[in-house]
């Protein structure tokens, strides 16, 4: 099975009006790079960021409690950069990191991107669907905890439309993640009241 047949959203069925061209196939090494690394000074938990599993984005803080600051090397990173969990993308660990994680840090095994030549959102929602990331685990490689390494994940194919279409797909998707946010609160909040009654 080709990574080229994997994905196959060059003519997508719905389309915005005024929009017909076959979207370019490309890979993400055409829209990602690697920034310089800078070592993090790294002196307690609030000074990192933990990324979660199933899309559940970049949070400030270490994961574990028993985690041991200096038993790893870790590396400043900057919001709006595209992160990754080496041993879990497939698992949906991925994000754009947000203003209140800049200048916060992550270890070798949560990568970091600069983001050029494509709308950030619409490279993120491409990459975080389920049915993009779930089956990149076969190309995980190594001995016990398996890994996505870099060269490997700069390598995964992706379809990409005229930048004006980009943007209006990206503006809708989150437009609708706004929407499901607002009445997913709302569920809660209604949730919380019938168990208290």
């Amino acid at each position: 099975m080709s990574e080229s047949n994997i994905n196959n959203t060059a003519k997508p069925r719905i389309r915005f009006k005024g929009f017909a061209d076959v979207w370019e196939q490309r890979t993400l090494n055409n829209f990602l790079e690697i920034p310089p690394r800078q070592i993090a000074d790294v002196k307690n938990i609030t000074d990192l960021i933990t990324l979660k599993l199933n899309l559940g984005g970049a949070i400030v803080g270490g994961n574990r409690e028993t985690l041991k600051i200096g038993a790893t090397k870790y590396f400043i990173r900057h919001a709006g950069q595209l992160i990754y969990g080496k041993q879990n993308f497939f698992h949906g660990s991925i994000a754009i990191i947000p203003k209140k994680c800049d200048n916060k840090a992550t270890s070798c095994d949560v990568p970091s991107f600069n983001i050029k030549n494509i709308d950030t959102n619409f490279l993120y929602y491409y990459i975080s669907r389920p049915s993009y990331y779930e089956e990149k685990e076969v190309y995980a490689s190594g001995t016990g905890s398996k890994r996505i390494h870099e060269d490997t994940f700069l390598k995964f194919s992706i379809e990409v439309p005229p930048r004006d279409e980009q943007v209006k797909i990206s503006r809708l998707l989150e437009t609708v993640s706004d929407f499901i946010t607002l009445h997913q609160r709302k569920y809660e909040k209604l949730k919380n009241i019938k168990s208290g009654l």
